[in-house]
């Protein structure tokens, strides 16, 4: 059975891959959305905490444990802040999903903003919402239900997991105040 590229439904070319643990997977890729995607749906090693084993102890690299992967995230994200959120966002909302830890969810807060996460893995949701007392769902739907919009709604690295993408940012834009991007 052939594949069909999640955003623009053309054919798509399938390759085995060799991705970060060594193994090789079936990638598909749309030259016409030049969007590469799993041809398996990845979720499920998301949402019980196996990433980082498949991409880091199986390549024989250490995983960090949670205070250094926040240190190391924070880090990263100071970047992301510069770029992203500017002083028309404070006291706004602003939604970022698959936001593992909450790194960039804690800056954007201590930047004034009203910060919320969406994160399929309950270990780092449980985490964001517990630890850092920000609002965070494994989906997006108790955010629709309690119809709450955002001024900038954040993805990094994660619309490659997403099994159906137009979907689901067509949802996300729904979330969008009229100002919103």
């Amino acid at each position: 059975m052939s594949r069909k590229c999640l955003i623009c439904n053309s054919k798509v070319s399938n390759r085995n891959q060799r991705v970060r643990n060594g193994e090789y997977f079936e990638i598909s890729y749309c030259q016409i959305c030049d969007f590469e995607f799993f041809s398996h749906n990845p979720n499920e090693g998301l949402e019980k905490d196996q990433l980082d084993h498949s991409r880091l102890a199986s390549a024989g690299l250490n995983i960090p444990d949670i205070e250094e992967d926040f240190i190391n995230g924070t880090l990263q994200s100071k970047e992301y802040l510069d770029l992203y959120i500017n002083d028309d966002d404070v006291e706004h909302n602003i939604l970022e999903v698959g936001c593992s830890w909450g790194y960039f969810l804690n800056l954007v807060r201590d930047f004034g903003c009203n910060a919320y996460g969406v994160e399929i893995n309950q270990t780092r949701m449980d985490y964001v919402s517990n630890n850092l007392k920000i609002s965070c769902n494994s989906k997006i739907d108790q955010l629709e239900k309690d119809n709450i919009k955002f001024r900038k709604i954040l993805l990094f690295y994660v619309l490659e997991y997403i099994q159906n993408p137009v979907d689901y940012v067509s949802r996300l834009l729904d979330l969008l105040n009229e100002s919103g991007e």
